[in-house]
């Protein structure tokens, strides 16, 4: 197992969902916490222009040209960012933009989060057409988590919208 550098690992898969990803992403780099989180956000070969979005949004978020917490590679399945946020210094990101879509092949989805979960304690899923309306919540729940041990994990409750009001 690789060494801990984040405590958490927020997972969000990602198709066609252009026009609700920011609120998703905003929701994630706004958590406080006392800990070093990272975001790895993947966008599953979107044709709705939902990869320049996100792309959009690291390159006005974070620290994309410092090159001691930011790098971009691309590979033959997908083009990586990965980036500390210009302000929120406990929070990373890695963009994972892929070639082709996988929906069909969730194992490779999979491997490729693996790189960035298993250098995490504990994971946070959220898909890209919801968002965290707290926060705290990651805080909130690491807290609780590391106060019980026996706990393997933990939930929050939601509010489903429809056209903008709550149902």
């Amino acid at each position: 197992m690789e060494k801990i550098k984040y405590q958490v690992c927020i997972r969000c898969y990602t198709y066609n969902q252009s026009q609700y990803i920011l609120d998703a992403l905003n929701s994630f780099v706004n958590q406080k916490t006392n800990f070093p989180y990272v975001i790895v956000v993947v966008d599953d070969a979107s044709t709705d222009g939902e990869s320049e979005v996100i792309r959009n949004f690291v390159n006005n978020q974070f620290s994309i040209n410092d090159q001691t917490v930011a790098y971009s590679r691309d590979t033959e399945y997908a083009n990586i960012i990965y980036a500390q946020h210009s302000n929120n210094k406990n929070c990373y990101i890695v963009a994972v933009l892929l070639k082709q879509n996988l929906y069909k092949e969730k194992d490779k989805k999979s491997e490729i989060v693996d790189e960035w979960r298993l250098q995490s304690k504990y994971e946070a899923i959220c898909e890209g057409d919801d968002w965290w309306i707290s926060d705290n919540k990651i805080q909130k729940q690491f807290d609780v988590l590391e106060s019980h041990p026996e706990i393997d994990m933990c939930a929050c409750g939601a509010i489903r919208m429809k056209e903008g009001k709550n149902i």
